[in-house]
C-alpha cells in the first residue's frame, strides 16, 4: 500500500512456505474423506483495515507430490470485508475475511486467512479456508517475512 497502516494490518511481499512444503486438503462435496496434496504455498498480501477497497490477498498452491489431478491453485481476493488483530500472551493474531475467486473460475467464493505470529518466533503460522472450493490448510512460515501493524 505503499503508506504505513494506522490499524491493523498485515504485509507479505510472495513469501512462500517454510521448506516449500505446504500441506493443503481438499474436500470435495461428493467424498467422504479429505483429499491431502504437498506442494509449496506462497502468499502475497498487502491489507489494512484503514484502507480494505485497496487490500488484497493472493495465494498460489504448486502441487509437487505426484498425484492425478494436479490440484494447483491460484486464489486472488476480490473484496476485503474485515481485518481483526489481536495480541494474547506475546502472539500476534490476525484475521483477514473477504471474498475472491480461483484463477480460470468466474464463481466467487469467501475465505479466511488467519495467522499466529509468536513475537520473536523464527516461525508463523497461517491457516486458510476457501469455502465452496472446499480447500483448507496450515502454513509455516518465517517471521522475519511478515510485517504487521496493530500488534506489539
Amino acid at each position: 500500500m505503499g503508506i504505513r497502516c494506522t490499524a491493523c494490518g498485515l504485509i507479505i511481499p510472495n513469501v512462500t512456505s517454510v521448506d516449500d512444503v505446504g500441506v493443503v486438503f481438499f474436500d470435495p462435496v461428493t467424498e467422504t474423506f479429505s483429499i491431502v496434496r504437498i506442494g509449496s504455498v506462497t502468499y502475497d498480501i498487502d491489507v489494512c483495515a484503514d484502507d480494505l477497497q485497496g487490500s488484497f490477498v493472493t495465494i498460489n498452491f504448486v502441487q509437487t507430490s505426484g498425484e492425478t489431478p494436479d490440484l494447483s491453485f491460484t486464489f486472488n481476493s476480490v473484496q476485503i470485508n474485515s481485518i481483526q488483530c489481536v495480541t494474547n500472551l506475546g502472539v500476534c493474531d490476525v484475521v483477514i475475511e473477504g471474498s475472491g475467486q480461483v484463477e480460470g473460475e468466474t464463481e466467487t467464493r469467501p475465505f479466511i486467512v488467519a495467522f499466529a505470529i509468536p513475537e520473536g518466533a523464527p516461525f508463523s503460522t497461517a491457516n486458510f479456508t476457501i469455502n465452496t472450493f472446499d480447500v483448507s490448510a496450515q502454513i509455516t512460515f518465517p517471521s522475519d517475512e511478515i510485517t504487521t501493524f496493530g500488534c506489539f
